[in-house]
């Protein structure tokens, strides 16, 4: 389904999670910021549904970020900005923002080098835990990284396409 509609502009992202079959076992980490940011990007702030439909706004393919899925058995799966990739286009899923692509990448590396470890199941213990707009913070296990100091955003190094 990607290599023939990811090269005509088609904005997918696909994601296999090892281990995991089609149950839902912590993939709400990348799935609901990923609903998340689409409806942010595409609803207009004053958008009405009770006077009718409403008008998406147009998403700049350039502003998201891609994940080459050629690479994700190769240590840390490969993503950088969508105006730099030079893979295959038919072989890589598109998202919406710089920190999808880093979430995106925890979840799709080949053996999981980076886990998420809390919230245990991808989600706040409960919607009364947290408010709309309010930061969650994501604890992720780096032990298999020994030269990291931190994980800010799950960013191991500045990274560039082709290295």
């Amino acid at each position: 389904m990607f290599i023939p509609y990811r090269p005509q502009g088609a904005l997918y992202s696909w994601i296999e999670v090892q281990g995991i079959g089609h149950e839902m076992r912590g993939q709400q980490v990348l799935a609901m910021p990923l609903l998340d940011a689409a409806v942010r990007l595409r609803y207009s702030a004053d958008g009405d549904v009770c006077k009718g439909p409403i008008k998406l706004k147009p998403i700049d393919v350039a502003s998201g970020w891609v994940a080459d899925n050629a690479t994700w058995k190769s240590g840390l799966t490969t993503i950088g900005p969508a105006t730099q990739f030079k893979g295959d286009v038919g072989h890589s899923s598109w998202v919406q923002t710089e920190d999808l692509a880093f979430i995106y990448r925890a979840y799709s590396t080949y053996d999981k080098p980076l886990t998420i470890t809390s919230p245990p199941s991808g989600m706040p213990s409960g919607a009364q835990d947290c408010n709309a707009g309010s930061d969650v913070p994501i604890m992720v296990d780096a032990s298999r990284f020994p030269n990291w100091k931190k994980t800010g955003l799950l960013r191991p190094c500045e990274e560039t396409w082709g290295n």
